[in-house]
Parts: structure tokens; C-alpha cells; sequence
């Protein structure tokens, strides 16, 4: 987020990159550009471990649990800032889950303050996503595979936050509101070929889930 300037902001749109990417993204700018030609103030939201962040807590980042709950601390802090009449949002892939799942929410326990909000290229059904991402060589060997890298090299960069110094497994705390300690599969994760694997390795345990499928189908 940039200061704005003393023009009073009617509209702001918050931008969320596709699984992995960030603020730099070549799409991100593109659509940041149009907004602002037709009026809008922006805000691109960097989710944990994305955006070249340095990554300082044990934790990634999901399509539901914990996400949610940063969303709407960045639009809060952007709300804050800007002063807009409106918010809207949009998002790419696991983050337009993540603005599906913060749409879903009823008030009064609605978390994300938001006017209105676009998910592009979401997965809407995420044990059927999994599965499809299977299906093909260009989906599995080349979008799922690229992905899966990108997120294990990701990890790596934070993996001794995983690790006592001797290398050994060290219990990290789950999301705050379930409470309690996880071990992540470390191996699994550094290695990771696929979303699925991250996901298995870090993403489930982490948010209080009890396999990677319980995850999917609860998201």
C-alpha cells in the first residue's frame, strides 16, 4: 500500500494474485492499470510467502482458514488509509477461494469488509480441481508442476523455521484458533512436484485439518 494523495478516494479495488504470484504479476499490473483509468484507487495484497515477502512465521497460507482473516486485515488497513466510499475486490485462483469463502461469511461474523468482489479461475470445487489437475500431461507435468516447484522453493527459503538447528523436525503452532503444535514434512515439502504435496505437507496441518482431502472439500 502507497499513501494516498490528498484527492479524496471514491473507489478502491484490492488486488489478489493466482496461487503463488504477487503484486508483480504481469496480470496484476494490467488490471491495476485499467482500474485506475476508470477512476478506482488499488491495493495489491501480498498473501504470506508471496510478493518476494521474506517469510518471518512458520505459517503459508490457504484457500479459507487464516487467509481469510489477513484479507480482512489489509482491507481494513487500506480502508483506513484511503478513506474510499467503496471497496471491491478481485481475485485469481486460490484467491478468488479465498474471496468466495470471505463472501460466504454472514454477518455478524462476516471478517472481510468488502462492496463487491470477482473470483477469476477459482477452483469452486476443490476435491474436482485436485483430481483434474491429474488428468492431462500439459496440467499435471506443466501448470501443476510449475506451481508445486515454485511453492517448494517457497518453502525452502523458510524451512529452517520448521527445523531445530540440528535439522531434526520442530513443532510449530497451528493456526491460532485451533490451537496446538504440528511437524511438517519437511522432505515432502522441499521437494514438492505438485499443489497437492505442499499442501499434504504444510497447508493441512497447519489449519487443523486432518488430511489434505478434508482440506479440499471443507475449502
Amino acid at each position: 500500500l502507497r499513501p494516498p494523495s490528498s484527492t479524496p478516494v471514491k473507489k478502491l479495488l484490492v488486488l489478489l494474485s493466482g496461487l503463488g504470484g504477487g503484486s508483480h504479476d504481469s496480470y496484476v499490473k494490467h488490471m491495476a492499470l485499467a482500474a485506475q483509468k476508470r477512476g478506482y484507487a488499488i491495493a495489491a495484497v501480498n498473501m504470506r510467502a508471496c510478493g518476494g515477502r521474506r517469510i518471518e512465521t512458520p505459517r503459508f497460507f490457504s484457500a479459507y482458514r487464516g487467509s481469510v482473516d489477513d484479507l480482512a486485515a489489509a482491507v481494513d488497513k487500506a480502508r483506513e488509509m484511503f478513506q474510499p466510499e467503496k471497496v471491491a475486490a478481485i481475485g485469481w485462483s486460490n484467491s478468488g477461494s479465498i474471496l468466495i469463502n470471505s463472501c460466504a461469511q454472514e454477518e455478524p461474523n462476516a471478517l472481510v469488509n468488502i462492496d463487491a468482489a470477482c473470483a477469476l479461475a477459482a477452483p469452486l470445487n476443490m476435491p474436482a480441481s485436485s483430481s483434474w489437475l491429474k488428468q492431462s500431461w500439459f496440467h499435471s507435468r506443466v501448470y501443476d508442476y510449475s506451481i508445486g516447484t515454485n511453492l517448494a522453493t517457497k518453502f525452502k527459503e523458510a524451512s529452517h523455521l520448521f527445523q531445530m538447528p540440528d535439522g531434526s523436525p520442530k513443532p510449530v503452532k497451528k493456526w491460532e484458533p485451533i490451537g496446538g503444535y504440528y511437524v511438517a514434512d519437511v522432505q515432502l515439502a522441499e521437494n514438492a512436484k505438485s499443489i497437492r504435496e505442499i499442501d499434504e505437507a504444510i497447508t493441512a496441518p497447519c489449519f487443523g485439518f486432518d488430511s489434505v482431502d478434508d482440506y479440499y472439500a471443507f475449502s
